[in-house]
């Protein structure tokens, strides 16, 4: 018989990188019962960059690239192996609000279909594909915005940004999309809220909970955003702040070890305007 394959497909900002440490860091534990791919591993971020492209622009070429890249991705698998196969990584689902002209997760659900239709050229059937999904019910539209801001020399306030994309942490939607794209195929999801930590959920859809007292949890870096540092770097993007105070500023909020725009520190696990 064919293994089972979970792919956790996003959504950001919802403990997902808190969800890969963890799993990485505890590989030797988890290998002998799961296969695990996760960020970094070159081929699934191939998948994982044709999602954000459809995302960004949805045709014809996206399409078929997506499609092409699921079904290069899967044939690399043993579909026999006796372990199920995690794919965890939430740029499958595209990008998140406020990159270009993303306003919300509407690409996720034909990004599903896409990746499922690879799955079953590679694999012959969907009958041992699932999707699960990690959502957040408070604080999302705010910590897409802080990532922004971090990574970006992003000039929109909260305000501003809740104001324009509002709506898009609507999960229920995609999802209820996503499940009427897939048809038979199972999707789950799970609130950051209702969590004991991240990859709770991920040990209970493999029957391993047991595992979890035995995992060696990794502390979370990511830094809380007061509402103090979040004004002070739109204030600093708005007035165009450059040099020496503009870094001064950045190491005050985010210590030594993460002034460099481009980071992407682990999702806390708590509750450019173009």
């Amino acid at each position: 018989m064919k293994r089972r394959v979970v792919i956790h497909a996003g959504f950001h900002k919802t403990g997902t990188t808190t969800l890969q440490h963890t799993l990485a860091q505890n590989a030797d534990l988890i290998a002998p019962h799961i296969e695990m791919r996760l960020p970094k591993d070159p081929l699934l971020d191939l998948l994982a960059l044709s999602s954000k492209n459809f995302s960004q622009m949805r045709n014809r070429p996206t399409r078929q690239a997506l499609r092409n890249e699921a079904e290069a991705f899967f044939e690399t698998f043993d579909a026999y192996d006796p372990r199920p196969l995690l794919i965890s990584h939430e740029n499958l689902c595209g990008h998140y609000p406020g990159y270009k002209n993303i306003r919300n997760y509407s690409a996720a659900g034909p990004a599903m279909k896409l990746i499922s239709e690879g799955f079953e050229a590679a694999w012959g059937s969907l009958d041992t594909l699932s999707f699960y999904f990690s959502t957040r019910r408070n604080g999302w539209l705010a910590s897409c915005h802080w990532q922004r801001l971090k990574q970006k020399r992003y000039k929109l306030s909260l305000d501003e940004f809740e104001s324009r994309y509002r709506g898009a942490d609507d999960f229920g939607t995609v999802l209820a999309d996503t499940r009427a794209r897939l048809g038979d195929v199972t999707v789950t999801s799970s609130a950051l809220e209702d969590m004991d930590h991240p990859v709770s959920p991920v040990l209970t859809l493999f029957g391993l909970s047991h595992l979890q007292s035995a995992l060696t949890i990794p502390p979370n870096t990511n830094v809380s955003a007061s509402s103090d540092a979040r004004a002070a770097l739109v204030d600093a993007h708005k007035n165009d702040l450059r040099g020496p105070d503009y870094w001064a500023l950045r190491r005050s909020i985010f210590g030594e070890d993460n002034t460099e725009m481009g980071t992407d520190p682990s999702d806390a696990f708590a509750s450019s305007s173009r």
